[in-house]
Parts: C-alpha cells; structure tokens; sequence
C-alpha cells in the first residue's frame, strides 16, 4: 500500500516511510526518521533527525518530536504534544494534548500523560501509569500502575524526599512532584 503525503510535507535525507503512512500538510520528517507502517502524522508535525515511530503511531497536529526520539508502536500524541531530544515512549502510551516529555525520559508501555501534564528531563513513568492532566514531575520514576490525577476543589502539590514512587501510589489533585530539594524543614 501507498503512503500518502500533504502539500508542503517535507522529507529528510535518508527518511524511511512503512507502508501505509500518513503525513499531513506541513509535516516536517528530519534525516535518518523512521515511520512504522500506518503511522499517522498531523497537520504541522515534525519529527527531529533519527526519530523512530513504531507501526500505528499517531501523531495529532503540531506535535514535536526532537532528535532520538523513540516511539513504541500504537503510541499516540496527542495535538501540540512535545518529546524532547532521546525521550522514550513504549507501545501504547498516550501522551494528550499539549503534554511535555522531557529529553532522555521514559514512558513504560500503556502509560498516560494526560493533557498539560509535563515528565522533566531524565523522568520515568513505568508501564501502565498515569500522570493527568497539569501534573509535573521532575527527575522522578514512577512505579508500575501508579496513578497523578486532577481532581476538585484546590490544588496541592507534592514534594518528594525520594525519587521513586512504588507500584500502585495514588496522588490526587493538581501535583508537583520534585526531587530531594533543599526544602528547609521538610
């Protein structure tokens, strides 16, 4: 099967389109990019040099991914979403609209960053976790199944002595969550 390309898509040297691909119009693939069969690219994408997506990939309009980049196949970006240089999703993740990924962090297979939510630089969110919406998460490692949401009423933050979250942790609410600070007091 063909792959189809929108006016003004542009194509790195040494670009490699799967079967099936979609570009949309303006999308910008850099050298040495690697599309999966049926990936999907929106309106406006671009994709740094030697970025990788699995098949069926899904890229919303506007989304960034910087050089080294990896996606798993099934991942899903949502519109105006942004991975940062060697930033790591495994397959099936989620990232929602306007959600940050940070250079050299990991996402574990099926996790979500939901909407807004920011993964600092060097940050993991293992397999099957969640991180909502206008979370932030800073140089940390979430556990397997752990869980960040936004829930109602006011917002609190969470500030962590220790960089590892376990399996099953819960944190409701708009969070922030840190690294070992020099929090006086705490």
């Amino acid at each position: 099967m063909c792959s189809m390309l929108g006016s003004c898509a542009v194509l790195g040297s040494c670009s490699m389109l799967g079967s099936s691909t979609v570009l949309g119009s303006g999308s910008v693939l850099g050298s040495g990019a690697v599309l999966g069969s049926g990936a999907v690219l929106g309106s406006g994408s671009v994709l740094g040099s030697d970025t990788v997506l699995g098949s069926g990939c899904v890229l919303g309009s506007g989304s960034v991914l910087r050089s080294g980049s990896v996606l798993g196949s099934g991942a899903v970006l949502g519109s105006g979403s942004v991975l940062g240089s060697g930033a790591v999703l495994g397959s099936g993740c989620v990232l929602g609209s306007g959600a940050v990924l940070g250079s050299g962090s990991v996402l574990g297979s099926g996790a979500v960053l939901g909407s807004g939510a920011n993964l600092g630089s060097g940050a993991r969110l293992e397999s099957g976790s969640l991180l909502a919406c206008c979370s932030v998460a800073v140089r940390q490692t979430l556990g397997a199944c752990c869980l960040s949401s936004c829930g109602r009423g006011r917002g609190w933050r969470v500030i962590s002595r220790r960089p590892v979250w376990r399996e099953g942790s819960q944190v409701w609410g708009p969070a922030e969550l840190h690294p070992t600070p020099p929090y006086p007091g705490i």
